[in-house]
C-alpha cells in the first residue's frame, strides 16, 4: 500500500515537469533567463524544507510530496511571468520615464530613446 501510494504522488512530476520545461523553453526563446535561472535554487530549497519539516511529519509521502509540489510551483512560476510579461508588454511607458535616454524594451524589439 505504501509502495502504491508513492507511485500515485510521483506519478504527477513528469506531467507537471514536462508542461514546466514547455513554458520555461517559450521564456528562453524570448531572451528572459532571469527566472528560470533561480527556478533550480527554489526547487532546492523546497526540498530542503521538506526533508526538515515534512520528512519527521509525513515520512517518504511527505518527501513525493514537496517534490511534486515543487514541479507544481514551477509550473505556476513559468505560467505566471509569461502573463505579467504579456500584461506589462500592453502597458505604455510616461514620456518622462521615455525620455531618460535609456535602453527600453518593447514588444521584444530594443530601442534607445533619445535625451533631452
Amino acid at each position: 500500500p505504501a509502495l502504491i501510494t508513492l507511485t500515485r504522488i510521483m506519478l504527477l512530476q513528469p506531467i507537471l515537469l514536462g508542461f514546466s520545461n514547455i513554458l520555461a523553453a517559450i521564456t528562453q526563446a524570448r531572451h528572459r533567463y532571469a527566472l528560470y535561472s533561480i527556478s533550480p535554487l527554489l526547487y532546492n530549497l523546497g526540498i530542503i524544507f521538506g526533508v526538515l519539516v515534512l520528512y519527521p511529519l509525513m515520512g517518504l509521502p511527505g518527501l513525493a510530496c514537496i517534490s511534486a509540489a515543487e514541479h507544481a510551483a514551477s509550473t505556476i512560476r513559468e505560467l505566471t511571468s509569461a502573463l505579467i510579461r504579456r500584461a506589462l508588454a500592453t502597458v505604455a511607458l510616461p514620456a518622462t520615464f521615455a525620455s531618460t535616454g535609456v535602453m527600453v524594451r518593447r514588444r521584444d524589439r530594443d530601442t534607445t530613446m533619445p535625451a533631452d
